[in-house]
Parts: structure tokens; C-alpha cells; sequence
């Protein structure tokens, strides 16, 4: 089976993480970026977790 592992930038909040959450329903594992907020990024791979999903966090800024 291919892995499918999307990477989205600003996944802590706002379209970002509705766009992170939605790509791990769909069956990609989610890099979740972030550049300040690690809390915000951490509640959105429990968030995919919790539905069976895989995502990671990975600091970044990617301006």
C-alpha cells in the first residue's frame, strides 16, 4: 500500500487545521506545522489520533 503524507503549514488553528484534520480522515498521515504554538499543534495530532489517524509535529517557519 503507498503512504500518503501530506505536510500543512498554520495546521494549528483556523483552515489549516480543518484541512489537517480532514486530509487524516481521508487516510494521509499529517505533518502538523507549526512556527509558535506547539500546545495548538500537539491538541490537533490528539485530535487525528483520537480518530485513528497518524499525524507529528514539526516546527517551522516556512515564510
Amino acid at each position: 500500500m503507498e503512504q500518503r503524507i501530506a505536510l500543512v503549514t498554520g495546521a494549528g488553528k483556523g483552515i489549516g487545521r480543518a484541512v489537517a484534520i480532514r486530509l487524516a480522515k481521508n487516510g494521509f498521515s499529517v505533518a502538523v506545522n507549526f512556527r509558535s504554538s506547539e500546545k495548538a499543534a500537539l491538541e490537533v495530532c490528539d485530535i487525528i489520533a483520537a480518530g485513528g489517524g497518524n499525524a507529528f509535529p514539526i516546527k517551522g517557519d516556512v515564510s
